[in-house]
């Protein structure tokens, strides 16, 4: 097992990575019979069927198109953790979110990784409570979920593509800082994996897989579990995908500004829950309804807004349909909004950095 962080891991953490190791595969895609990337993935599925054993590995879509094109003749072959290579293929992939499923066919039973949804929800608290510390906001936990929080230890994993595949290891912490790319559902850590490590999984210190990582050189951006477990669900039981769209950028309240939050206490002294718009796309459904930038969404269809995933999950399970937001708005009204949930189409996609192909070194001599 490797690891970029120090020569050696603490123990636990080890152990950690252990328990998931079974679960986590290196990928690698071919161009014909010529090898053009490497990637990591997890196994989330093992199924039988007629004496075969489908499993089903998450990873990232990064790797099936070159700028902007989808390899013609791609070809991709797993390696399990035990050194085994199996030819696979892609069974559904999303440019949007960044995901591909890829199906492949075993003899034998393989162990799935263990996944546990996320909640992002920190509670704020500017009440004056006799035992807080002397800080302008508590930050406190609520639901039985996976709690994530700044500084939660997190562990990047995948696999080298390089014999004998070892397992590699990343230890970080979640960050509030925003990722700087177009999809605004990223998490961020503080790991910093390879590029072959994209499309591995983000575990917790209890060996769940709460993430799927992606790359960038400063920090690993991971995409919710929760959202991947909602794409291939919807996937499986209706055969294409679903993408809430109502032209909102959106912010958890623990994670505003110091002066954002001190102006937004002032004027909703019991605010504890919500999100916050940062921007409204023009002409978009929430355009027309009537939302405004540093609204604060309190409320969906009857529900209490805790956390931009939670109504992330609400919105998933309403495309094409109507719902009723309440906000709170700076004149310290409080104002309900009707809006459809509409669907992305193909114009509005996340832009994703896309892999370029290798330099062919032997023309460049020749």
């Amino acid at each position: 097992m490797t690891n970029s962080n120090s020569d050696f891991l603490d123990i636990y953490v080890t152990r950690i990575a252990l328990k998931v190791a079974p679960a986590v595969v290196c990928i690698v895609f071919c161009s014909g019979d010529k090898e053009i990337a490497w990637g990591s993935g997890f196994l989330i599925e093992c199924d039988a069927v007629d004496g075969k054993f489908q499993t089903t590995v998450m990873t990232s879509a990064t790797f099936l198109r070159v700028d902007g094109n989808l390899i013609d003749d791609l070809k991709v072959i797993v390696v399990l953790s035990d050194g085994e290579e199996c030819d696979a293929d892609v069974e559904a992939f999303d440019f949007h979110y960044n995901l591909a499923a890829i199906k492949v066919h075993v003899d034998h039973s393989v162990e799935i990784a263990r996944l546990r949804h996320v909640d992002d929800f920190l509670m704020i608290d500017p009440g004056n409570s006799s035992t807080r510390e002397a800080t302008t906001f508590q930050l406190r936990r609520h639901s039985d979920l996976f709690q994530l929080y700044p500084g939660t230890k997190v562990i990047a994993l995948g696999r080298c593509h390089n014999e004998p595949n070892y397992l590699m290891s990343y230890l970080g912490e979640f960050s509030i800082e925003q990722c700087r790319f177009d999809c605004k559902e990223l998490m961020r850590s503080t790991c910093t994996i390879p590029k072959c490590g994209i499309g591995g999984p983000l575990v917790n210190r209890s060996g769940e897989v709460i993430g799927i990582n992606f790359f960038s050189s400063e920090f690993t951006p991971s995409l919710p579990i929760n959202i991947v477990s909602k794409w291939w669900g919807h996937y499986k039981k209706f055969g294409d995908y679903r993408r809430p769209w109502l032209g909102l950028e959106l912010r958890n309240l623990y994670s505003a500004t110091i002066d954002n939050l001190e102006k937004i206490t002032r004027n909703f002294p019991d605010i504890r829950k919500g999100i916050i718009i940062d921007e409204v796309t023009q002409d978009s459904p929430a355009h027309s309804a009537g939302v405004h930038p540093d609204d604060i969404i309190v409320e969906c269809d009857g529900q209490i807004v805790q956390s931009s995933l939670q109504f992330f999950d609400i919105t998933w399970d309403k495309v094409g349909k109507m719902v009723e937001l309440v906000v709170l708005r700076g004149d310290r009204s409080r104002v309900k909004s009707s809006i459809m949930v509409d669907i992305i189409s193909p114009n509005q996609f996340n832009s994703w950095p896309l892999k370029r192909p290798r330099p062919d070194w032997s023309k460049m001599f020749s």
